[in-house]
């Protein structure tokens, strides 16, 4: 009797505590879901570098880690609720550490770019956000070739910066 009594009150007490933290829980995605637009046109990257690949390779990354969220993406600009337009600018490429037997030699290097977003109601040509600046940056190591590394590391570089302007447009609200 005791041990059926025990048994019971070691279950149902756990259960009364979690219940009440249970009624708050909301379905869904809670940053997705208090954003003022359902659907998002993102205009094609506008490359004002000297990264050759970077405009497609940040439009495809960008698309998708929106999509991955659960933002809606169209793929006509009449029927967005908004249109995100990024700018890639300042792309620098700085030495970390060099060769010991040539000191023009890097062996590792810094690698950033800067992107320029704005976000625009469709419905209304009101403006949320305009020109804001997101970075991304990644080092790297140059065994063979510097062209070669860069090459390599660009599609890391371009996700980083694809997420970033991921949380912009989802992290303003």
């Amino acid at each position: 009797m005791y041990w059926n009594k025990a048994l019971t009150y070691s279950f149902i007490l756990p259960l009364l505590l979690i219940l009440p933290a249970c009624s708050n829980y909301r379905w869904g995605n809670p940053g997705v879901d208090t954003l003022p637009f359902h659907t998002l046109y993102v205009k094609p990257v506008i490359n004002k570098t000297f990264i050759p690949e970077a405009q497609a390779l940040v439009s495809q990354q960008l698309i998708r880690s929106l999509q991955q969220s659960g933002i809606c993406i169209t793929q006509c600009e009449e029927t967005a609720d908004a249109v995100l337009i990024v700018v890639l600018r300042n792309y620098c490429q700085t030495t970390i550490t060099t060769e010991r037997s040539d000191t023009t030699l890097a062996s590792s290097f810094n690698v950033s770019v800067q992107a320029f977003c704005t976000l625009i109601d469709n419905t209304d040509c009101t403006t949320w956000f305009r020109d804001q600046c997101v970075s991304a940056s990644i080092n790297a190591e140059a065994n063979d070739s510097v062209q070669q590394v860069l090459y390599q590391d660009m599609p890391v570089l371009t996700a980083k910066l694809a997420d970033q302007i991921r949380n912009l447009v989802i992290g303003t609200w």
